[in-house]
């Protein structure tokens, strides 16, 4: 059966069209991270769970050690606009699950939702105190795969000019910031220089082989915490609210006050 399937798209392919349905299988595990966005956008509206339940902010990451946090803001959505800008953003960047690989591509995922929010958290807490921020989105980990993909390439030539495509990450960044001002800058930011540490070779101890070991060891280290500050009910989107604080969506649109 799957010997004709192949047979079967061999034949559009030599008849030079390419079904779109082969985008889908030649990358999985992007349309697997789609999938995942868009169902648990989802579920967070239509069962209206508090931002505040699943955001990020200096003070849960650190002070609280609420690390899940990290995990559940990188993975939520609450605005259609934003999961819309997102999951467009992880379709252009398919191409390098290939080039990569599968399990290479999960590894720089699973590093992008690590670093950058305690990234994130520490320059807060360091020098913006008094701000108290929630952010969501993909975007962190959207802006570190662009960053490690613009060092694979020298210049973009646009109107004649050549531009390093080093800085494409931080033009888009501008861009972002200007059509949308309360999107965390420190978060992209963030975001480009764990991609940027991976490009330059800071994370090759990480071997493919030693991720894999210890990828069970990074589910139940998220798993213990988010526990330990859900003791009365494991429900993971139940959280008691504190004080209205500034709501700073990654890449998105929206605002609480």
């Amino acid at each position: 059966m799957m010997h004709q399937i192949h047979q079967h798209f061999s034949f559009f392919s030599v008849m030079g069209y390419h079904p779109p349905v082969l985008d889908l299988l030649d990358f999985p595990f992007t349309v697997l991270i789609i999938i995942i966005n868009v169902y648990i956008c989802y579920f967070l509206n239509t069962r209206n769970i508090p931002i505040e339940s699943v955001a990020i902010s200096a003070t849960t990451y650190l002070d609280r050690k609420e690390y899940w946090r990290g995990v559940t803001a990188s993975f939520s959505h609450y605005s259609l606009l934003h999961i819309i800008f997102n999951i467009s953003s992880a379709w252009e960047l398919r191409t390098l699950e290939k080039f990569i690989g599968i399990i290479t591509f999960l590894k720089y995922i699973t590093l992008l939702v690590i670093f950058p929010p305690l990234l994130d958290s520490l320059i807060r807490k360091r020098f913006f105190p008094d701000r108290i921020p929630w952010a969501v989105g993909y975007s962190c980990v959207l802006c570190g795969l662009s960053a490690y993909t613009s060092l694979m390439f020298s210049y973009y030539t646009i109107f004649g000019i050549q531009i390093p495509w080093s800085i494409m990450p931080f033009i888009q960044i501008i861009i972002t910031q200007l059509l949308v001002p309360q999107a965390s800058l420190i978060g992209h930011l963030s975001g480009v220089l764990t991609g940027y540490a991976i490009s330059w070779h800071l994370f090759d101890w990480f071997t493919n082989k030693l991720f894999l070991n210890t990828l069970p060891w990074i589910v139940l280290f998220y798993i213990h915490f988010y526990k330990r500050s859900h003791r009365d009910s494991f429900q993971w989107y139940e959280y008691s609210h504190d004080a209205p604080v500034n709501l700073v969506i990654q890449g998105g649109v929206l605002r609480r006050t």
